[in-house]
């Protein structure tokens, strides 16, 4: 499994208005990334690219979970069982998308 700085993260704008992702706080040894917009056609301050990154923790253990419930698991075989289990996924995955979009 690939190692990466453990979430949650979150997206902070600087008082100059340019953004980053942190896992912690606002010391820059707790940054994960600056985000910028290099696209001109883009009306972007970095804050969207900001948002989606530090929603990458979240949106990786929705996936995960999806995966893991997948309705072949001898547990989630019955249908109120297995639709309780997606049901779960889908909240995990919409507090994740609703965090990337905020």
């Amino acid at each position: 499994m690939t190692q990466y700085t453990e979430g949650p993260w979150k997206a902070v704008q600087y008082g100059d208005g340019s953004w980053v992702v942190t896992q912690k706080g606002e010391k820059p040894q707790d940054h994960i990334c600056q985000c910028a917009n290099f696209t001109p056609t883009i009306r972007d301050d970095g804050s969207n690219n900001a948002r989606l990154i530090a929603a990458a923790p979240e949106l990786l253990e929705a996936l995960r979970e999806i995966v893991q419930h997948d309705g072949t698991d001898q547990d989630y075989r019955d249908e109120w069982t297995e639709a309780l289990a997606f049901r779960q996924c889908q909240d995990i995955a919409a507090r994740a998308i609703a965090k990337a979009e905020a």
